[in-house]
């Protein structure tokens, strides 16, 4: 290799390594968060009822995943590929870009259509959503329309930057 060739290559290095990204990256560790939820649900009368208050602490950039609901027991003798789940299932993500911060968020609600010795159907919508928040704003996701007897409901989450006062078995105040 050149001595020209190796000088051009030390250099690039050197700009790589000095570089603002690079320096803010190792000035700027990464953040955990808590994301607090509630499935809220308006009754028939009126009045709201929170149907589950789950929370869980994420690193900036990773997945956390929430599954509120239930396992529906597959026909006798019956191995599926996965478990039967119904209910919901959340998975979040937090990340920055610059001052930026965003909610990668992907909600699938699941429900049992017919069950019996032979079968088991589970229907299933989604809703996936990529959006900038506001830290401790709640961000409201409609989940179903009242219908079919259904009362309407939505989930509200919170993301709050995570303190080492927080703790891990229950929302904060």
């Amino acid at each position: 290799m050149s001595s020209h060739l190796r000088l051009l290559m030390a250099a690039s290095l050197f700009l790589v390594l000095t570089s603002p990204a690079s320096r803010a990256a190792e000035r700027e560790p990464l953040t955990a968060y808590q994301i607090e939820l509630r499935l809220v649900e308006k009754r028939p009368n009126g009045q709201m009822a929170i149907m589950t208050n789950p929370h869980v602490m994420i690193v900036e950039g990773q997945a956390g995943t929430i599954q509120v609901g239930a396992e529906v027991p597959a026909p006798k003798g019956v191995e599926p590929m996965e478990p039967l789940h119904v209910g919901t299932t959340l998975t979040l993500r937090v990340f920055r870009r610059g001052d930026r911060v965003f909610l990668d968020a992907n909600a699938e609600s699941a429900d049992v259509k017919r069950s019996d010795a032979d079968s088991v159907r589970i229907t299933s919508t989604g809703l996936r959503l990529v959006e900038a928040i506001t830290l401790e704003k709640p961000i409201v996701v409609p989940v179903r329309p009242a219908k079919d007897g259904k009362p309407a409901a939505r989930w509200e989450l919170v993301v709050r930057r995570a303190t080492p006062d927080m703790k891990r078995d229950k929302p904060s105040p």
